[in-house]
Protein backbone atom coordinates (compact mmCIF):
# COMPACT_ATOMS: atom_id res chain seq x y z
CA UNK A 1 0.00 0.00 0.00
CA UNK A 2 1.13 3.33 -0.66
CA UNK A 3 1.89 6.32 1.88
CA UNK A 4 -0.60 8.60 0.62
CA UNK A 5 -3.41 5.45 0.52
CA UNK A 6 -2.25 4.07 3.84
CA UNK A 7 -2.79 7.94 5.52
CA UNK A 8 -6.28 7.99 3.80
CA UNK A 9 -7.01 5.26 5.50
CA UNK A 10 -5.76 5.89 9.20
CA UNK A 11 -7.58 9.38 8.42
CA UNK A 12 -10.65 7.40 7.64
CA UNK A 13 -10.57 5.31 10.16
CA UNK A 14 -9.46 7.67 12.98
CA UNK A 15 -12.48 10.31 11.73
CA UNK A 16 -15.59 11.36 12.57
CA UNK A 17 -18.63 11.81 10.22
CA UNK A 18 -21.26 14.01 11.16
CA UNK A 19 -23.49 11.47 11.16
CA UNK A 20 -21.32 9.58 13.85
CA UNK A 21 -22.99 8.74 17.06
CA UNK A 22 -20.30 10.48 18.84
CA UNK A 23 -21.10 13.76 16.94
CA UNK A 24 -24.80 13.13 17.56
CA UNK A 25 -24.36 12.86 21.31
CA UNK A 26 -22.73 16.31 21.43
CA UNK A 27 -25.19 17.93 18.76
CA UNK A 28 -27.25 16.73 21.04
CA UNK A 29 -25.73 18.13 24.48
CA UNK A 30 -25.10 21.54 23.21
CA UNK A 31 -28.80 21.95 23.10
CA UNK A 32 -29.34 20.92 26.97
CA UNK A 33 -26.73 23.33 27.06
CA UNK A 34 -27.78 25.91 24.80
CA UNK A 35 -31.43 25.63 26.71
CA UNK A 36 -30.01 25.64 30.30
CA UNK A 37 -28.55 29.25 28.99
CA UNK A 38 -31.82 30.70 27.22
CA UNK A 39 -33.66 29.89 30.10
CA UNK A 40 -31.20 31.83 32.09
CA UNK A 41 -30.31 34.57 30.17
CA UNK A 42 -33.40 36.19 28.79
CA UNK A 43 -30.86 38.09 26.37
CA UNK A 44 -30.24 34.89 24.84
CA UNK A 45 -26.57 35.54 24.58
CA UNK A 46 -25.07 33.84 20.81
CA UNK A 47 -24.38 30.01 21.68
CA UNK A 48 -21.83 28.63 19.52
CA UNK A 49 -19.54 25.34 18.05
CA UNK A 50 -16.20 26.38 18.75
CA UNK A 51 -13.23 23.83 18.49
CA UNK A 52 -12.40 20.86 16.35
CA UNK A 53 -16.05 20.29 15.33
CA UNK A 54 -15.97 23.97 13.03
CA UNK A 55 -12.70 23.57 12.58
CA UNK A 56 -13.63 19.73 11.24
CA UNK A 57 -10.35 18.60 12.92
CA UNK A 58 -11.90 15.97 15.06
CA UNK A 59 -10.34 12.88 15.73
CA UNK A 60 -11.84 9.63 17.67
CA UNK A 61 -9.00 9.54 20.35
CA UNK A 62 -9.78 12.74 21.12
CA UNK A 63 -12.04 15.33 21.10
CA UNK A 64 -13.83 18.08 23.02
CA UNK A 65 -17.22 19.73 22.86
CA UNK A 66 -16.24 22.90 23.19
CA UNK A 67 -18.98 26.22 23.04
CA UNK A 68 -19.05 29.66 23.34
CA UNK A 69 -21.25 31.84 25.21
CA UNK A 70 -21.01 35.48 24.04
CA UNK A 71 -23.47 38.51 24.84
CA UNK A 72 -23.79 41.53 23.38
CA UNK A 73 -21.38 44.26 24.57
CA UNK A 74 -23.73 46.27 25.71
CA UNK A 75 -25.82 43.45 27.88
CA UNK A 76 -25.43 43.33 31.67
CA UNK A 77 -27.98 40.73 32.05
CA UNK A 78 -25.08 38.87 33.44
CA UNK A 79 -22.98 41.18 35.12
CA UNK A 80 -21.56 44.01 34.48
CA UNK A 81 -17.46 42.67 34.11
CA UNK A 82 -16.48 39.77 32.95
CA UNK A 83 -15.59 38.10 36.18
CA UNK A 84 -19.36 38.01 36.83
CA UNK A 85 -20.04 36.96 33.39
CA UNK A 86 -18.03 34.11 33.80
CA UNK A 87 -19.71 33.42 37.65
CA UNK A 88 -23.60 33.51 36.84
CA UNK A 89 -22.62 31.25 33.84
CA UNK A 90 -20.96 28.92 36.22
CA UNK A 91 -23.98 29.25 38.29
CA UNK A 92 -26.72 28.42 35.80
CA UNK A 93 -25.28 24.93 35.12
CA UNK A 94 -24.70 23.69 39.13
CA UNK A 95 -27.84 22.37 38.94
CA UNK A 96 -27.21 20.19 36.20
CA UNK A 97 -23.43 19.58 36.02
CA UNK A 98 -20.45 19.43 38.39
CA UNK A 99 -18.98 22.58 36.72
CA UNK A 100 -15.17 22.91 36.97
CA UNK A 101 -14.22 26.27 36.75
CA UNK A 102 -10.25 26.69 34.28
CA UNK A 103 -8.71 29.54 33.47
CA UNK A 104 -11.14 31.00 30.82
CA UNK A 105 -13.35 28.03 30.34
CA UNK A 106 -16.30 26.40 32.12
CA UNK A 107 -15.56 22.49 32.32
CA UNK A 108 -18.89 21.05 32.55
CA UNK A 109 -19.03 17.05 34.14
CA UNK A 110 -21.79 14.68 34.53
CA UNK A 111 -23.26 14.02 37.99
CA UNK A 112 -23.36 10.45 37.22
CA UNK A 113 -20.14 9.10 37.98
CA UNK A 114 -20.23 6.94 35.14
CA UNK A 115 -19.88 8.88 32.67
CA UNK A 116 -17.22 11.27 31.83
CA UNK A 117 -18.15 14.46 29.56
CA UNK A 118 -15.46 16.04 27.19
CA UNK A 119 -17.71 19.73 27.49
CA UNK A 120 -16.03 23.23 27.65
CA UNK A 121 -18.25 26.39 28.04
CA UNK A 122 -16.59 29.56 27.62
CA UNK A 123 -18.23 32.59 28.41
CA UNK A 124 -17.66 36.09 27.06
CA UNK A 125 -18.81 39.54 25.79
CA UNK A 126 -18.32 40.97 22.64
CA UNK A 127 -16.71 43.62 22.18
CA UNK A 128 -18.72 46.17 19.86
CA UNK A 129 -21.96 45.59 17.64
CA UNK A 130 -19.99 43.87 14.79
CA UNK A 131 -20.04 40.34 17.63
CA UNK A 132 -16.63 39.45 16.16
CA UNK A 133 -13.93 40.21 18.62
CA UNK A 134 -15.11 39.23 21.91
CA UNK A 135 -13.31 39.46 25.38
CA UNK A 136 -12.61 36.52 27.92
CA UNK A 137 -12.07 36.60 31.56
CA UNK A 138 -9.20 35.04 32.63
CA UNK A 139 -8.72 33.61 36.15
CA UNK A 140 -5.09 33.24 36.28
CA UNK A 141 -2.53 35.08 34.99
CA UNK A 142 -1.33 39.06 34.34
CA UNK A 143 -4.08 40.33 33.01
CA UNK A 144 -7.87 39.39 33.83
CA UNK A 145 -9.26 39.34 30.18
CA UNK A 146 -8.39 38.35 26.62
CA UNK A 147 -9.45 39.40 22.95
CA UNK A 148 -10.20 36.65 20.74
CA UNK A 149 -12.14 36.39 17.55
CA UNK A 150 -13.79 32.46 17.33
CA UNK A 151 -14.11 33.18 13.40
CA UNK A 152 -10.49 33.92 12.50
CA UNK A 153 -9.49 30.97 14.99
CA UNK A 154 -11.52 28.90 13.06
CA UNK A 155 -10.83 30.11 9.68
CA UNK A 156 -6.97 30.12 9.54
CA UNK A 157 -6.92 26.02 10.76
CA UNK A 158 -10.07 25.13 8.27
CA UNK A 159 -8.73 27.29 5.56
CA UNK A 160 -5.40 26.37 5.65
CA UNK A 161 -5.34 23.72 3.30
CA UNK A 162 -3.79 21.27 5.80
CA UNK A 163 -7.01 19.83 7.70
CA UNK A 164 -5.58 16.72 6.78
CA UNK A 165 -2.72 17.31 8.22
CA UNK A 166 -3.63 18.86 11.36
CA UNK A 167 -5.89 15.68 11.72
CA UNK A 168 -3.16 13.15 11.60
CA UNK A 169 -0.44 15.41 13.87
CA UNK A 170 -3.56 14.61 16.19
CA UNK A 171 -3.55 11.59 15.82
CA UNK A 172 0.30 11.17 16.25
CA UNK A 173 0.16 13.07 18.96
CA UNK A 174 -2.55 10.83 20.83
CA UNK A 175 -0.68 8.08 20.17
CA UNK A 176 2.56 8.98 21.65
CA UNK A 177 0.91 11.30 24.23
CA UNK A 178 2.71 14.35 23.52
CA UNK A 179 2.18 17.28 25.75
CA UNK A 180 1.62 19.77 23.61
CA UNK A 181 -1.67 22.04 23.70
CA UNK A 182 -3.50 21.10 20.21
CA UNK A 183 -4.56 24.86 19.67
CA UNK A 184 -0.14 25.15 19.67
CA UNK A 185 0.19 21.96 17.77
CA UNK A 186 -2.92 23.48 14.85
CA UNK A 187 -0.34 26.40 14.82
CA UNK A 188 2.65 24.66 14.58
CA UNK A 189 1.42 22.68 11.07
CA UNK A 190 0.33 25.44 9.65
CA UNK A 191 3.46 27.91 10.61
CA UNK A 192 5.70 25.38 9.19
CA UNK A 193 3.80 24.08 6.52
CA UNK A 194 2.91 27.51 5.33
CA UNK A 195 4.06 26.72 1.85
CA UNK A 196 2.62 23.20 1.45
CA UNK A 197 -1.14 21.63 1.12
CA UNK A 198 -2.90 18.56 1.97
CA UNK A 199 -3.08 17.73 -2.08
CA UNK A 200 0.90 18.20 -1.95
CA UNK A 201 0.79 14.56 -0.62
CA UNK A 202 -0.15 13.71 2.46
CA UNK A 203 3.62 11.67 3.29
CA UNK A 204 5.21 14.65 1.62
CA UNK A 205 3.43 17.04 4.43
CA UNK A 206 4.34 14.92 7.28
CA UNK A 207 7.75 14.28 6.61
CA UNK A 208 8.27 18.41 5.80
CA UNK A 209 6.44 18.57 9.14
CA UNK A 210 8.50 16.22 11.47
CA UNK A 211 11.95 17.09 9.91
CA UNK A 212 11.32 21.02 10.67
CA UNK A 213 10.15 19.91 14.22
CA UNK A 214 13.26 17.53 14.80
CA UNK A 215 15.79 19.91 13.32
CA UNK A 216 15.01 23.62 13.60
CA UNK A 217 12.01 24.17 16.59
CA UNK A 218 13.87 26.77 18.61
CA UNK A 219 13.94 28.77 15.38
CA UNK A 220 10.51 28.18 15.62
CA UNK A 221 7.41 30.65 16.98
CA UNK A 222 3.50 30.56 17.16
CA UNK A 223 1.20 33.71 17.12
CA UNK A 224 -2.21 33.93 18.09
CA UNK A 225 -4.18 34.82 15.13
CA UNK A 226 -6.77 36.09 16.82
CA UNK A 227 -4.42 38.23 19.52
CA UNK A 228 -1.00 38.63 18.30
CA UNK A 229 -0.73 40.31 21.80
CA UNK A 230 -1.45 37.00 23.09
CA UNK A 231 1.99 35.18 24.63
CA UNK A 232 1.54 31.46 23.98
CA UNK A 233 5.33 31.21 25.09
CA UNK A 234 4.32 29.31 28.46
CA UNK A 235 2.45 26.94 26.02
CA UNK A 236 5.26 26.66 23.69
CA UNK A 237 8.67 26.47 26.41
CA UNK A 238 11.34 24.47 25.89
CA UNK A 239 9.90 21.52 28.00
CA UNK A 240 7.50 21.46 25.05
CA UNK A 241 9.83 22.06 22.16
CA UNK A 242 12.33 19.75 23.53
CA UNK A 243 9.84 16.60 23.78
CA UNK A 244 8.13 17.35 20.01
CA UNK A 245 11.70 17.40 18.89
CA UNK A 246 12.47 14.07 19.91
CA UNK A 247 9.13 12.44 19.14
CA UNK A 248 9.30 14.18 15.66
CA UNK A 249 13.01 12.59 15.40
CA UNK A 250 11.49 9.15 15.66
CA UNK A 251 8.49 9.50 13.31
CA UNK A 252 10.97 11.16 10.78
CA UNK A 253 13.31 8.04 11.32
CA UNK A 254 10.28 5.39 11.07
CA UNK A 255 9.18 7.39 7.69
CA UNK A 256 12.95 7.45 6.60
CA UNK A 257 12.16 3.52 6.61
CA UNK A 258 9.21 3.45 5.14
CA UNK A 259 7.57 2.18 8.54
CA UNK A 260 4.64 4.02 8.30
CA UNK A 261 2.31 1.09 10.34
CA UNK A 262 4.60 1.69 13.44
CA UNK A 263 4.09 5.26 13.47
CA UNK A 264 0.43 5.34 13.10
CA UNK A 265 -0.88 1.37 13.43
CA UNK A 266 -2.54 -0.90 11.35
CA UNK A 267 -5.29 0.54 9.42
CA UNK A 268 -7.50 -2.92 9.77
CA UNK A 269 -7.07 -2.70 13.91
CA UNK A 270 -11.04 -2.71 15.45
CA UNK A 271 -9.45 -2.35 18.75
CA UNK A 272 -10.89 1.00 20.48
CA UNK A 273 -9.40 1.08 23.51
CA UNK A 274 -7.25 3.66 23.03
CA UNK A 275 -10.25 5.86 21.95
CA UNK A 276 -12.48 8.38 23.61
CA UNK A 277 -16.48 8.28 22.92
CA UNK A 278 -18.14 11.55 23.85
CA UNK A 279 -19.94 9.62 26.61
CA UNK A 280 -17.31 7.46 27.96
CA UNK A 281 -17.28 5.01 31.02
CA UNK A 282 -15.10 7.53 33.49
CA UNK A 283 -12.59 4.54 34.60
CA UNK A 284 -12.03 3.61 31.01
CA UNK A 285 -11.44 7.28 30.24
CA UNK A 286 -8.04 8.61 28.35
CA UNK A 287 -6.74 11.78 28.75
CA UNK A 288 -7.29 13.86 25.47
CA UNK A 289 -5.65 16.84 25.00
CA UNK A 290 -7.55 20.51 26.28
CA UNK A 291 -9.45 22.10 23.69
CA UNK A 292 -7.78 25.59 21.87
CA UNK A 293 -10.18 27.75 24.02
CA UNK A 294 -8.42 26.14 27.33
CA UNK A 295 -5.34 28.79 27.38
Amino acid sequence: MKPEEYLEKILQKEGLSKDSQEVKAMQEEKANVEKIISDTFESNPVVRYAGSYKKETMIKASYDLDITCYFKHDDDSAGDNLEDIFNNVKKAFENKYFVVPKKSALRLQSTDKKLDFHIDVVPGRFVDDSESDAFLYQSTGDKNRLKTNLDVHISHIKDSGLVKIIKLAKIWKSIYLIDVKTFVLELLVVKVLDDKKDKDGLDNCLKAFFEELSSNIDNIAVEDPANSGNDLSLLFDSYIKDALSGAASKAKKLIEEDKWEELFGPVDDDNKSNKASFFSESQNQTTGPKPWLDI
